[in-house]
This record gives C-alpha cells, sequence and structure tokens, in this order.
C-alpha cells in the first residue's frame, strides 16, 4: 500500500500483494484475508419471509442486502438448509419436497439513469428446499416510488400459481414451467384456496401511487384456474398504495386498499365467500392496518401492524369480521412492517422488517411474548474471548445478544460453531460482556421503563456460567445523558479487584463509571464528544479509547467541497497523563484490540467513503510504538463484512471478530481469519 503521510510513533507501513491464502503466503505479501462462509446472524438480516407449512415441515426464507436463506423446520427448530442468490419475496411449497420461490435481484444503477436493473426469478426445489434451480426469469427495470404489488406463490399438487411484477403465472407441473394467464389488467394480489379457486386484486397498467395515475381497484374471483373472471367489488378512482386480499378456504376474506392520493384505507370483508360484502373506512391513520397481508384463522384477520399514529409503531392487529371491531394485541416498537404465519399446531410466526437486528419469530403465549427463533447464532452484540474457560490457544468465547424481547447470554466451546444459552435476561438488553478473574463472567445490561426511565443492571456468575445473579437496578449519576440503549454507544466492561469499571462511548460524553456493589456508580472521568463515536477497550487494567482525530480541515476548491482528513488516534488513559497513538491519515477506525504489548486496529481507508474502501489491519507487538499494516485481500468468493461489532484477542494468535456475516476466528495472529463453523 503506498502512504502519503509521514509515520507518526515510527509507524512501519509494508507493502502489499496478492497470493495464495496461506498464512505463510499473505505474511510474505503484508496482507490477510477472510475465508470461509459466513453464517446467517440477526446483524445480517433485513427482513424475514413468514414460514409456509406442509403437515409438520415448514419452510421460510431470511434476506441480506443481496443474498438470502431457506430456512427448514420439522421439530421446532428452524435450521438453515440452502443459499440463494438475491432477495426471496415468497415461497409456496405442495409437499415436503416440492416447492418454489420468487426471488428479486438488483442491479447498479447507471450514471443519470432514473431506474434500478431488476431481475426477478421462479427456483424450483425438488429435494426439499436443499437445491434449487432457476424455472423463470424476467429482467426488467424498477423505478423510485411505491410498488403496490405483493409477491405471492401458491401450489396446490401438480397446479400452482404465482404473482411477480404485476403478472399471473400459473404452472401445471409442479413449478417446473410456468407461463403467463393473460389479463387486461396489473395484479397487485393473490389468494389462491384451491387448485381452481383464485382470487386478485388488479387495476389498470401503469396506475399506482408511483405512475400518479389513478385508476379503480377491483377484486375480481375465478372459479376455474384463472381461465375467466368475475369482478366482486370495485373501489374509486385512486392511487393505490397496497391492495392486498387474503381468503380461507371456508369463505371468509378480507380486502385492503389503500389510497396514497387521500391516505385512506378501505376495508372490505365477506363471511360467505365472497357473496355479500360489509365495508369501512377507518379513522385516520387507523389505515396502516393495510401494511401487510391478513391472515385469517376462523372468524379473525389478524395483521401484522398496530393502527397507530405516527411514528407507526409495529405490533399485531385483529380484525373480526363478524363484528368488524378491530383490536391491538401487541405493540412492539421496532417493528415496522410484520407479515404473519399460522402454523398447524396453533403457533403464531412473525416476520418483521425491522429497525434492529431481525429475523423469524415464534409467539410463546398469545401475541404479546415472542421469541426469535431464526437466526439463532452466533451473538449479535459483543463477544469476548475468555481462556479461563478453556486455554491461551483454544479460549471459550462468551457472547451477548438481544432480539428485542429479551437479552441471553451465550458460550461457545469449539471457536463459535456452535453456541449454548447460559442465561437469558427476560425485558434486558445487554450492551456488553467481561471475562473476570478465573471463571469470573459480568454482563451489563439495559432494562428500559414504561415512563421512558433506563436501568442499568449488573448479571455476575463466579463459575464459569452456571449460575448466574442479577445485582439489581444501578443508580446511576444525575445529569448522565447518555443513551445506553444496544446501538447507540460503544461499551465496554471490566470486572477487577472488586470493582465493576463500564466505558461509555457515547453522545454527547465519553464517561468512565466506577462501582464496588455493581449498584452504585460513580463517574470516573467525563470528555465531551460530539463527532466519531469512540469506542473503548479494556486490557487489564488498562483502558483504550478508540477515536479519530481531524489532521486537515475540510475546504473548498472552487465549487466542490473537500472533506476533512482524518486519522486513528488511540488514547491509553493509564497514569497521570494519557498517552496518545497516532495512526496514518486517510482512515476510518472500526475496531481495536489489545492484549498486553499486543494490540489490533482494523480500519478501512478513504475516509470519504470511497466505494472501493479497503479493510486493513493495523498491528503491534510492541504497545504501540511501531505498527505494522495488513491490507485485505479478496479471494474470489470471499465475503467482506460491512460492520464490525466487536474485537476480542488473547495473546498475540487469537482472535474473535464480530461482524454483520457473523463471527470471524483467527489463530495465526491475524493473517488469515475463517467463519466461524468452516
Amino acid at each position: 500500500m503506498s502512504n502519503d503521510a509521514p509515520p507518526a510513533n515510527r509507524i512501519a507501513v509494508n507493502g502489499s500483494g496478492t497470493g495464495q491464502w496461506t498464512a505463510a503466503r499473505l505474511s510474505a505479501k503484508r496482507a490477510f484475508a477472510f475465508l470461509g462462509t459466513p453464517q446467517w446472524t440477526p446483524s445480517r438480516v433485513t427482513q424475514a419471509i413468514s414460514p409456509v407449512f406442509v403437515g409438520d415441515i415448514g419452510f421460510a426464507a431470511l434476506n441480506g442486502q443481496t443474498t438470502s436463506a431457506i430456512l427448514k423446520t420439522a421439530d421446532g427448530r428452524w435450521k438453515v438448509v440452502a443459499n440463494l442468490t438475491g432477495q426471496v419475496l415468497a415461497l409456496g411449497f405442495s409437499s415436503d419436497r416440492v416447492g418454489a420461490v420468487i426471488t428479486e435481484q438488483q442491479g447498479e444503477m447507471n450514471a443519470g439513469s432514473t431506474s434500478v436493473p431488476i431481475t426477478y426469478r421462479i427456483l424450483q426445489t425438488k429435494d426439499g428446499g436443499a437445491s434449487w434451480r432457476v424455472v423463470w426469469q424476467l429482467r426488467t427495470r424498477a423505478v423510485d416510488g411505491v410498488d403496490p404489488e405483493t409477491p405471492s406463490i401458491a401450489m396446490f399438487g401438480t397446479v400452482g400459481y404465482a404473482t411477480v411484477h404485476g403478472e399471473l403465472l400459473r404452472t401445471s407441473d409442479a413449478g417446473s414451467t410456468w407461463s403467463k394467464v393473460p389479463l387486461a389488467q396489473t395484479v397487485f394480489d393473490a389468494a389462491a384456496t384451491s387448485p381452481t379457486d383464485l382470487w386478485l386484486s388488479e387495476a389498470a397498467p401503469r396506475s399506482g401511487a408511483s405512475a400518479g395515475s389513478p385508476s379503480p381497484v377491483d377484486l375480481v374471483h375465478s372459479t376455474d384456474g384463472g381461465k375467466t373472471f368475475r369482478t366482486l367489488v370495485r373501489t374509486p378512482a385512486m392511487l393505490p398504495w397496497e391492495a392486498n386480499v387474503a381468503v380461507s378456504a371456508s369463505g371468509t376474506g378480507v380486502w385492503l386498499v389503500k389510497d396514497a392520493g387521500s391516505w385512506e384505507t378501505r376495508v372490505w370483508w365477506t363471511t360467505d365467500a365472497g357473496r355479500s360484502w360489509q365495508t369501512v373506512v377507518p379513522p385516520a391513520y387507523q389505515g396502516r392496518v393495510a401494511q401487510s397481508v391478513p391472515v385469517i384463522s376462523g372468524d379473525t384477520a389478524y395483521i401484522g401492524l398496530c393502527p397507530y399514529a405516527a411514528p407507526f409503531p409495529g405490533g399485531v392487529t385483529s380484525f373480526d369480521l363478524r363484528t368488524g371491531k378491530v383490536s391491538t394485541l401487541a405493540v412492539i416498537p421496532s417493528w415496522y412492517a410484520v407479515a404473519l404465519a399460522h402454523a398447524p399446531n396453533g403457533t403464531w410466526y412473525a416476520a418483521p422488517s425491522s429497525s434492529q437486528p431481525t429475523g423469524l419469530y415464534q409467539s410463546a403465549a398469545g401475541f404479546t411474548d415472542w421469541r426469535r427463533v431464526a437466526p439463532v447464532s452466533p451473538p449479535d452484540v459483543q463477544v469476548v474471548a475468555d481462556p479461563a474457560l478453556g486455554s491461551s490457544a483454544t479460549p471459550a468465547l462468551v457472547g451477548v445478544d438481544q432480539d428485542g424481547f429479551q437479552g441471553a447470554v451465550e458460550v461457545s466451546a469449539d471457536g463459535g460453531a456452535s453456541w449454548r444459552v447460559m442465561a437469558r435476561l427476560p425485558g434486558q438488553l445487554p450492551i456488553a460482556v467481561a471475562a473476570g478473574p478465573g471463571k469470573s463472567l459480568v454482563v451489563a445490561s439495559v432494562h428500559a421503563l414504561p415512563n421512558g426511565d433506563v436501568k442499568l443492571h449488573l448479571w455476575v456468575s463466579r463459575d464459569g456460567g452456571s449460575h448466574w445473579r442479577d445485582l439489581g437496578a444501578g443508580s446511576l449519576p444525575d445529569g448522565l445523558t447518555q443513551d445506553l440503549t444496544p446501538g447507540a454507544c460503544a461499551v465496554a466492561l471490566s470486572m477487577r479487584q472488586g470493582t465493576y469499571t463500564l466505558a461509555i462511548g457515547a453522545y454527547p460524553q465519553n464517561v468512565v463509571l466506577t462501582s464496588s456493589d455493581g449498584l452504585h456508580w460513580q463517574v470516573r472521568s467525563s470528555t465531551p464528544n460530539a463527532a466519531v463515536l469512540s469506542q473503548p477497550v479494556f486490557d487489564q487494567g488498562a483502558l483504550w479509547w478508540l477515536e479519530e482525530q481531524v489532521s486537515r480541515p475540510g475546504s473548498k476548491k472552487g465549487n466542490q467541497s473537500v472533506p476533512p482528513l482524518e486519522r486513528p488516534i488511540l488514547v491509553d488513559e493509564a497514569g497521570a497523563k494519557p498517552k496518545q497513538l497516532l495512526l496514518p491519515e486517510g482512515y476510518d477506525a472500526l475496531a481495536m484490540a489489545w492484549s498486553g504489548k499486543n494490540g489490533w486496529v482494523f480500519c478501512t481507508s478513504a475516509a470519504q467513503m470511497d466505494p472501493a474502501k479497503r479493510l486493513t489491519l493495523w498491528v503491534t507487538h510492541d504497545g504501540g510504538s511501531t505498527w505494522t499494516s495488513r491490507d485485505l485481500v479478496t479471494p474470489p468468493g470471499a465475503v467482506r463484512p460491512e460492520q464490525i461489532q466487536s474485537l476480542s484477542m488473547v495473546g498475540g494468535a487469537f482472535g474473535a471478530l464480530l461482524t454483520d456475516c457473523g463471527l470471524l476466528v483467527t489463530r495465526d495472529g491475524g493473517w488469515v481469519w475463517r467463519y466461524a463453523g468452516t
């Protein structure tokens, strides 16, 4: 690599290159590599697809930014059985072996273009989801705006129906081939209850909020497999935002149509297979019930979003088709669009989009108690390596996880390949974990009270995680304004010589708190922080802060603004006067770990957010006096993480790097990092 800035603190900068993916070759080329296949972690999941069931066998999907995973269960435990390119939009199965999915894959927008190239595919499986082949494909372009179309797929033996990009498709050979059903209008949604019984929500071509062209929306019904249709309901002309339909085999049904022009939602429902319909226009903002496709159970439709005003907290709403009564069953603030599913055994599942790490959830009791059932590992908040629960060469990994409802403390004895839950923290969200003397472990968690107050808890184990004790709700110093919720701060925890220390990197200040009992906390130090989020790391008695320092202020050259140039700075708080170490400018700091004289710092080059930015690992073996750089090389097929949650090391050889793509482990000092389990 090149470095235009003069090195500080005798930083040694070596050249980088490519080569075979072995530690020896990488060492010679001053590079490091990520190898293996990443696991599906909550941080990787952007959306889940609600499950479908064939008897006791269930199938679902998890979506990432560009790839997706197919899930399968036969015993209540969901497992990944296949990885697909693109995002799954809908799935359906006719047996425990034969099924199909619709996927979407977006390309890159060309300069000056107003549309994004997009490819829709239907893939078929004949072995229960283990392998898939493309059987239908459509390349088109998507424009900015609201798309009212809800892709769907339903399978009945050899017959199946799919709706994608406004088209209705039909198969008569169990999904091996698909043909377009000729229709004069654009299909928004479909519900099939048998091989011949089909309900469509449709409107004139190019109508909807994106096109800006008002049009009536029709609910039509076919009893001959799509050969002929009869119009049941027609709306006034509108700009349809959503037009979702759900019909049960017993003849109850609901149709939800939302107008982007007036923001009104019209609801039609039937209890006699469509012979008669009732309708209502809910009050303002209750129209948000049209966000998700209803799921009908008996005479009640369940919808995965609560009818609340802004900021629209998610949850579960019921709509009684006999009385027309709408009831809010649960409110979950981080859910903003939820697809529901009802298993044959009575279990409810929720697949939410979320501002927090998301996945597939199961309701254990009613609709208020939810538990994430996929993905379940590795932890998504923080992981530390603990040699006391293993060895220096093979330390145990201890991590904390949160799913929006409860926290968990997990341990792995095989380098992150498998995890065991040691403790659950109902109603609390963990923010940090630390290993103490011997087999001691401590976890810091927060509990948000209904009045908005946040209480800090410490959970302590003295026997390696077999038994845990909650020390109680801590009393934080007056005036502490930091947001302690996960994701809003960077936290490090330490337990040494009877003292608990908590370092919090947050806005508007970085704070170090100490306590002798885990209940009463005092401020040891406080420094203003109005820029980049500082990251603290404990190394036995030392506390390091990873920050960024502006080495060249921003400027203007002509009509263009030149952003400021920054460099990572490490601050050691030990002693009366903090020691500062500088790395070369032009890097964004990501994560740091220390173990005695050994230290690692992950950075990404090009602080101006260059799309081609590289990861660089800076290594020191003398406490920071000299540093060596290693640039990331990308072997074919390797997956590079976009976000780093935590970094932990033992000695100078073992390290655990928790990322949005899963956990990476190194055993050779950071030359080769492999995704756990590969």
